[in-house]
């Protein structure tokens, strides 16, 4: 994950507003997810709106915003899609008539810090920051000879037609 978007909106990219962000969900080498108030609360009506219109309407919002912001994060792919999962059987309940709202009452552990064996150390900000300067050489070393190899195919091609 790249630093300009630790301090945004896992979903919808927009610029965090304040530092105690909710957690959508703990990505790959320990980068939390932060979502903004407006994408919090489209989750929270997506899971817990007995308006059904509502609901639906907040999963299409986001299904939207994370296919056009978020499409490259499997982390947040997958919490999203773990929430649209839940939001729709939640949905489906209504609709037939057999969803018990009880189960809305119930407080759900909130994670309020991240596990010191979750956060990422600093051996591991500079191992994520090296393989990815290594990638970038690979990637400028890979193109360089794919570049040559075609060069020399062209030639070989071009001294072909001649020669004949």
């Amino acid at each position: 994950m790249t630093d300009d978007r630790k301090n945004n909106c896992s979903i919808c990219l927009e610029k965090l507003e304040r530092e105690d962000a909710p957690v959508l969900t703990m990505g790959h080498y320990g980068y939390p997810r932060l979502i903004c108030a407006e994408c919090e609360a489209l989750i929270e009506t997506a899971l817990r709106s007995r308006d059904t219109e509502a609901a639906e309407a907040a999963i299409a919002r986001l299904g939207e915003t994370v296919g056009n912001n978020s499409a490259d994060d499997h982390a947040v792919l997958e919490a999203m899609e773990n929430i649209f999962a839940e939001a729709t059987a939640r949905i489906d309940s209504i609709k037939s008539g057999t969803y018990d709202f009880s189960r809305d009452e119930v407080e759900e552990e909130v994670l309020e810090d991240i596990p010191e064996e979750l956060l990422e150390t600093e051996e591991d900000k500079k191992a994520t920051e090296a393989e990815e300067a290594a990638n970038v050489k690979f990637n400028k070393v890979m193109d360089i000879v794919t570049a040559a190899v075609f060069a020399a195919a062209a030639v070989i091609f071009v001294i072909y037609f001649i020669m004949r």
